[in-house]
């Protein structure tokens, strides 16, 4: 890495931080669905949530207290994503579907198999977007745990001109929170397609409904 690269990520990293607090931060949460979550935590069972890729920004506050081991790319961009999420509680598992990614994925059971929560952002780190790769139903077959689909959308938001449209939300907006129903993977291989495309839609589903949430009254 460069002097430049390390300067750069140096102040991505606290002004990112910095940004995320005061936009996020003055957000008001609407959350629903959390009883399921708790339900699956309970007994420190491990647990794994997913999130689009778009939702990430106001995703990285809102579910900051829950202690979530992400996997996060090896390239440049992922390296500043790790150093900004870092302040508000993660950990990470760093690989991708190009690179790394066996390595994060056998880090990522073992997480889960001792009762970590793990996440992922199952179309990143380039896309398609909204396009669940199969890394997370993997890890759900492996450890047998279901997979918590989050949607976390903001009422007031920019739209950024990325391969994601990347939201950003406004300041002291609504945010719609939603902790959507697990999808179950079963062990039958010739399964993991229809869970591919079951959790597809169940984060379709978190996304509109938790943008429903952030519009109501």
């Amino acid at each position: 890495m460069t002097f430049g690269q390390s300067l750069e990520l140096f102040a991505g990293e606290y002004l990112g931080a910095a940004v995320l607090r005061f936009l996020a931060g003055t957000g008001r949460m609407r959350v629903s669905g959390y009883e399921r979550y708790q339900a699956l935590r309970a007994g420190s069972r491990g647990t794994i949530l997913a999130l689009w890729h778009r939702e990430l920004f106001a995703g990285v506050y809102a579910f900051r207290s829950l202690s979530i081991r992400m996997i996060v790319s090896q390239h440049f961009d992922g390296e500043l994503i790790t150093r900004v999420i870092r302040h508000f509680g993660y950990s990470t598992a760093r690989g991708s579907t190009t690179r790394g990614g066996v390595r994060a994925l056998v880090e990522l059971i073992k997480a889960v198999e001792v009762g970590e929560a793990v996440g992922f952002t199952p179309d990143g780190p380039r896309g398609p977007r909204c396009k669940a790769q199969m890394g997370v139903v993997y890890l759900a077959q492996r450890t047998g745990r279901p997979i918590v689909p989050l949607g976390c959308m903001p009422r007031d938001y920019w739209v950024l001109n990325s391969w994601d449209r990347f939201i950003v939300p406004k300041p002291r907006t609504r945010i719609g929170v939603v902790y959507g129903d697990p999808v179950i993977v079963p062990p039958d291989k010739a399964s993991l397609e229809e869970c591919r495309s079951r959790l597809e839609q169940a984060l379709n589903a978190a996304m509109e409904q938790a943008e429903q949430l952030a519009r109501e009254a």
